[in-house]
Order: structure tokens, then C-alpha cells, then sequence
């Protein structure tokens, strides 16, 4: 297979059939992760310039490009208010007979509810 490298911004990310690389934006240093089949094998932090492996982990913390960061109990907050008023608002519609926007803002917001749980923000709206 052959390597693609994406640029986005000052972090890159770099992918070859069983290895990826990440060069975190936030960081001196860059990771290696090689793969067997759907499990990780090998978590290695290595000198971006020279390539020398520095040190292998057994896990790493790897965070979005993104300034807004929250904790979890205030992100579990955020969306129980979210789902409440999600369901507030597609009753508001269905009562008005607006069924189209009832299936839009439920569609729009449950996928920005799964981004919220799964990354930690939405490419959408305000990050919380």
C-alpha cells in the first residue's frame, strides 16, 4: 500500500498499510503506532527530525487540534441538556405539524451528540 500523508495545519498524520504516524502539532515529538489486524502492536515515541525511536508506550494520550477542552463531567452535563432540549424541540415541531424540520434537528443534533461523545467537540456550532 502505498503511504498518504495528510497536512492539516502544523499537525500531520501519515498512514502505511499497518503503520501510523502522528506529528502532533502540541508536541516535539511524534508516535508510531503499528497494528496487527485491528489491535495495536507496538506504540513507539520517536525524534521527528533523526527518526531515532526515543522510548515505547504502552498507551498515549493524543489530542485534537483543537483549544477547546472540558472535562467530563461538565461534557455529560452538556449533552443531558442537549438531549433534553433536543427532545423539547422536536415535540415544539410535531405539534405545529413541521415533521421535515422535527426529522432535520433530530438528525443534525444526534449526529453532533455522537461527535460531542465519541471526539470531544463538532465541527459545527460552539465546542462547549
Amino acid at each position: 500500500m502505498t503511504a498518504m500523508i495528510w497536512i492539516c495545519g502544523a499537525a500531520r498524520f501519515a498512514y502505511a498499510a499497518t503503520r501510523c504516524k502522528f506529528f502532533p502539532a502540541y508536541a516535539e515529538t511524534a508516535y508510531t503506532l503499528e497494528f496487527w489486524g485491528d489491535e495495536i502492536e507496538r506504540i513507539a515515541e520517536f525524534d521527528s527530525l533523526t527518526g531515532e525511536v526515543l522510548t515505547e508506550h504502552a498507551s498515549v494520550e493524543i489530542f485534537p487540534a483543537r483549544q477547546f477542552i472540558t472535562d467530563e463531567d461538565k461534557m455529560a452535563g452538556a449533552i443531558n441538556n442537549i438531549e433534553t432540549e433536543l427532545t423539547e424541540r422536536i415535540a415544539y415541531f410535531k405539534e405545529r405539524k413541521m415533521l421535515l424540520e422535527a426529522q432535520r434537528i433530530e438528525q443534525r443534533t444526534m449526529y453532533d451528540l455522537e461527535m460531542l461523545k465519541e471526539v470531544g467537540y463538532t465541527s459545527g456550532g460552539g465546542e462547549l
